[in-house]
């Protein structure tokens, strides 16, 4: 009897501390007791090395990353769990202005003020200037090669709006930027129009948002960028951030851009651009329609006697096909798969073999900038 109340006793403590954790947290951060520290925060180094402990765990966080993408929509109880543990934050955030909520995969802050969410980055003062030097090295070591030009879709945290988030503010890494390379953002200049551009649940830009980005690169890159018209589908989306959050008290509608391509392509499987029909409330339909998580991407298209690259993330699927449709070959680079498990670009060597004019870098600003996932792209790009 005394080891089965004994069991009970202590069953019963882990899940008092596990439900009062959220509401201390939060009620402390709103009053000020405490404040989120980045000076303290950890975040994993970039693996570097051809030992085979490194090409170990390069090759262990390159299965998280594709289990991250691909799985995650199939993974049992998961909106259920979490979206009952999550009712709490609603409950306790449901006032005017920002308020603190949790922490992504990422190990970034979620913030939101009951109309959408935004980010921010949880790495130190001391680690964005280290990581961003590192990045302007690379840029400015591949422009000695090849003109670089850059693209940024600037995320929240990025636009200097509405501080009262806690936020710090990063703009001055983006104008050191422009003294060396050729360098475009995604201007915002309110919350209406961050959100017209971006998804109110998700770290992504929506389509409205893709467009703006495709005209800013087109004139950047030098051509006349073609009318586009994003399209709204009829199928409720709440992305990615509202996930990690575990809150549904706020939704989007899926956009597209209504575009017709023609284009050669070296990949099957690439944009199957359909909708998934599925009961779960999280399901990633960015992921789902737009399904570009491959290395390597080449469009084949003869319009003109110049070749692209673009170096990118998830931010170019949605047009990275539109782009191309104004150059003779594009490739496109993602260095968080497949090829770049175990193997390196040489990017000298693949800009004379495909007779590469121009590079754009389009991918997350805190990943052009700081390498904030750690995808090591410097070394994958450069072949060191």
């Amino acid at each position: 009897m005394k080891k089965d109340k004994f069991l009970t006793i202590t069953f019963l403590l882990i899940i008092f501390s596990l439900l009062s954790y959220l509401p201390i947290k939060f009620i402390l951060l709103e009053l000020n007791v405490v404040t989120l520290d980045y000076s303290n925060f950890k975040t994993a180094p970039i693996k570097e090395g051809k030992d085979i402990i490194t090409k170990f765990e390069n090759k262990f966080n390159n299965i998280k990353t594709n289990i991250e993408n691909r799985v995650t929509n199939y993974f049992p109880f998961y909106s259920f769990i979490n979206y009952n543990y999550a009712k709490i934050n609603k409950i306790i955030n449901e006032k005017k202005g920002f308020s603190f909520i949790d922490m992504n995969t990422n190990n970034e802050y979620i913030f939101s003020n009951n109309e959408f969410y935004v980010l921010e980055s949880s790495l130190n003062d001391k680690q964005l200037r280290e990581r961003f030097q590192n990045q302007l090295d690379f840029y400015k070591q591949m422009n000695e090669i090849i003109p670089v030009y850059i693209y940024l879709p600037n995320r929240y945290e990025f636009t200097g709006l509405d501080n009262d988030i806690r936020l710090r503010g990063k703009e001055k890494y983006i104008e050191e930027l422009k003294l060396h390379l050729n360098v475009k953002e995604l201007e915002i200049k309110d919350n209406a129009q961050y959100t017209e551009y971006f998804y109110r649940t998700d770290h992504h830009w929506n389509s409205y948002g893709a467009i703006k980005g495709y005209e800013d690169i087109m004139n950047m890159l030098g051509y006349k960028p073609m009318k586009l018209k994003a399209k709204m589908l009829d199928v409720d989306f709440i992305g990615s951030t509202a996930k990690a959050a575990a809150l549904t008290n706020i939704k989007d509608y899926f956009t597209i851009i209504d575009y017709q391509s023609n284009i050669n392509i070296d990949i099957k499987g690439y944009k199957p651009k359909k909708i998934k029909e599925t009961k779960d409330i999280f399901y990633d339909h960015y992921v789902s329609y737009y399904n570009g998580m491959f290395g390597e991407v080449i469009y084949k298209n003869n319009k003109n006697k110049e070749n692209l690259l673009i170096i990118s993330d998830s931010f170019a699927w949605p047009i990275d096909e539109i782009i191309a449709s104004h150059f003779k070959n594009t490739h496109v680079i993602n260095v968080r798969y497949d090829r770049f498990i175990n193997e390196n670009l040489n990017f000298k060597k693949y800009v004379k073999e495909n007779n590469i004019d121009k590079v754009l870098i389009l991918g997350e600003t805190q990943s052009t900038l700081f390498d904030a996932y750690n995808y090591d792209t410097k070394r994958k790009i450069m072949g060191e």
